[in-house]
């Protein structure tokens, strides 16, 4: 059981640095972690000291403590409500009074994952003051959620390790290799799925990351050192794919991590699926290369056998898988073009397999989404690399283009998402990088007043003060995440008049470079206090969207009963138990954090949105992507609520069985 106690000792090692950090950074004396223990019907009979910051500490209890000893907290610490104050005052709480001779103030959070309580932390403090409100207290929660994690995998692998093997263990969590690496990199131990017996192991230990991963020359080999580098330096994990040599060569994701002793683990998961290795690994590093080198574009490479690659951002464009696109492509049922692109990809694609010209770009239509189709230009070209690839791979690069047709797009998103307060009016215009309008149609050019000779100016002369730089950062934002805004809704300002606005911007291309943000913009109708309280605007069972309110206690008030047949849950279900249930661990954990960031928002009264990608389980546990678009909702001018629309792509979400009968 080497591998699992190693692991177990890392998480030991992680549960201990974050005590210290929080201990340290808040001058807190004394920090225990309680394991909650739970009778047959699932309620709390008592807990247990789990762990200690300082170790050497013995105030307290040392064994376990029943719940007739703390009973007057149980609620709150279900309900993950802090609990904090005097020790004085609560002397006639058993769990406490064991500390009241040598603390003054305490703070309990709860532990709890995934909705599921583990334990509590007890954070005690001889100052006479406690300092942690507002942001502070949040942020502790934060970390007490991701303790939480820590403390659940744990648990796991520890009831694991006694009734199976490292390997059993390894290959159930989907764990191919395990690797431990010393400070050199050199590898010491390793493990896995994928791994043989000890003659395998021999072949491996002794050589380095670097000997077995092949990288495209000398400084892809000096990156991967650096960053090696800096899991030890700055104590952080990185993750990154590689080409690592065995048998046969094959593509993995690599988690790299600090553990002790001044060693890496790195945690390999094959990907060889997804990115399939070809017959001449340097036409494939080269296909990559380029594939990656525009992230706006979908990118597609063929060989003679069919489909090898098909970049993963078409999703985000079209709606269909990379996974559904490659096995079909160029058509026969993706619906990514329409028939005459088909048509002529099909062509390019037969006189490649020819071994003839496969000739210039093509001009066609691309789907984007709801049954609306945009232009776009494919580039086919042959990649060659390998002496015996004679006739080498076709790759397809696929450009969307601006157009008017995008502009309706957007128009019709906003329609969907707020029909009831979108009014006729529309303002598009486009912004440079820095900012500057550039270009605006009649309408806007009224508001911002150019068409009276006005000086062009950037957008945040038009914005409300105060909320100028965040509304800008959110206009700007497709310059750097490649995709469209947040739906945001705000006011423009010029002169003495002021409209109430839902804007939404996407970026443009001209030859393939980021050329200026295109916004779109519609005149409210309704009032935004009205925003995420007129629960009527919420009651559509949109097939491929899920609808939600929240209040500022986070605790749900709505949710669209299109939940149950998207997810499989019913509406009473998700509403007393949560969409939180449903997420992937990683999604619930992301969408924690930028919930916190919207109630530091909400506290400072500044306008806040989101949109996070997420990963939801049905009921009968198929896997669901989507993107979740999250507003903090004003009444009189004060924040009320959370808004947020869960949205999925209709062919994907109209797939999705629903609950199994029971």
């Amino acid at each position: 059981m080497m591998v699992m106690e190693s692991i177990l000792k890392e998480i030991d090692y992680n549960l201990l640095s974050k005590m210290v950090d929080l201990g340290e950074k808040y001058d807190v004396d004394q920090i225990i972690i309680y394991k909650m223990n739970f009778g047959d019907n699932n309620n709390p009979e008592g807990a247990v000291p789990y762990a200690r910051w300082p170790k050497n500490t013995s105030a307290g209890h040392e064994e376990a403590i029943t719940i007739e000893q703390f009973q007057e907290l149980v609620q709150k610490i279900e309900n993950n409500i802090p609990i904090k104050g005097d020790l004085e005052e609560y002397k006639n709480i058993k769990l406490l009074s064991a500390f009241k001779e040598s603390f003054h103030n305490f703070v309990i959070l709860s532990l709890s994952h995934r909705s599921e309580l583990w334990g509590f932390m007890l954070f005690l403090m001889k100052s006479a003051k406690i300092r942690w409100m507002g942001d502070d207290l949040l942020t502790l929660m934060e970390h007490a959620s991701r303790i939480a994690g820590i403390l659940k995998n744990e648990d796991m692998i520890a009831s694991l390790v006694k009734v199976k093997s490292d390997y059993q263990i390894l290959r159930s969590k989907g764990i191919d290799i395990y690797f431990r690496l010393g400070s050199d990199l050199t590898i010491k131990e390793m493990d896995g799925r994928e791994v043989g017996g000890n003659e395998s192991i021999k072949k491996y230990i002794g050589k380095t990351i670097l000997d077995i991963a092949v990288l495209e020359d000398e400084a892809g080999q000096l990156k991967l050192a650096e960053e090696c580098s800096r899991v030890l330096a700055e104590h952080r994990s990185f993750k990154r794919n590689l080409l690592l040599e065995g048998n046969d060569l094959t593509w993995y994701s690599c988690q790299f991590y600090p553990v002790q002793d001044g060693e890496i683990a790195c945690v390999a998961i094959n990907i060889d699926d997804n990115l399939r290795s070809l017959n001449e690994t340097r036409v494939w590093l080269e296909a990559l290369k380029q594939a990656f080198g525009s992230m706006k574009n979908i990118v597609v490479i063929m060989g003679e056998e069919g489909t090898l690659y098909v970049s993963p951002n078409t999703f985000d464009i079209t709606g269909i898988t990379d996974e559904k696109i490659r096995e079909r492509f160029p058509g026969d049922g993706t619906g990514i073009f329409d028939a005459g692109t088909t048509d002529a990809l099909r062509g390019v694609i037969e006189r490649y397999c020819e071994g003839s010209d496969v000739g210039g770009n093509i001009r066609g239509e691309i789907f984007l989404g709801a049954n609306a189709y945009g232009d776009a230009e494919i580039r086919p070209r042959i990649l060659r690399g390998g002496a015996s690839d004679e006739k080498g791979l076709l790759m397809f690069e696929i450009e969307e283009f601006f157009i008017p047709r995008e502009i309706e797009r957007i128009e019709s998103l906003i329609e969907r998402k707020h029909g009831g307060m979108a009014g006729q009016d529309t303002y598009i215009y486009a912004l440079g990088i820095n900012g500057d309008i550039v270009w605006a149609d009649e309408n806007a050019g009224n508001m911002f007043e150019l068409n009276a000779g006005k000086e062009r100016q950037g957008i945040d002369a038009y914005l409300e003060i105060g909320h100028q730089e965040q509304l800008v950062k959110i206009l700007l934002s497709p310059y750097a995440l490649k995709r469209r805004s947040e739906i945001v809704i705000h006011r423009l300002i010029s002169g003495k008049r002021a409209v109430d606005v839902i804007t939404v911007s996407f970026l443009a291309y001209r030859q393939g470079v980021p050329d200026r943000v295109i916004c779109v913009s519609k005149k409210m109708v309704m009032d935004q206090s009205t925003l995420g309280h007129d629960q009527e605007m919420l009651i559509e069972n949109i097939s491929s969207e899920i609808r939600w309110i929240m209040d500022l206690e986070l605790c749900f008030t709505y949710i669209s009963p299109s939940v149950e047949h998207i997810l499989g849950y019913s509406r009473d279900e998700a509403m007393r138990e949560g969409l939180g249930k449903a997420l992937s661990e990683k999604s619930d954990e992301e969408l924690g954090r930028h919930l916190s960031a919207g109630l530091g928002a909400a506290k400072k009264n500044k306008p806040w949105s989101k949109v996070v990608s997420v990963e939801y389980s049905t009921a009968s546990g198929e896997k669901l992507k989507g993107k979740m678009t999250i507003n903090l909702a004003y009444r009189n001018d004060k924040p009320v609520s959370f808004v947020g629309v869960a949205e999925f792509a209709r062919k994907q979400a109209g797939k999705i069985p629903g609950r199994t009968k029971r």
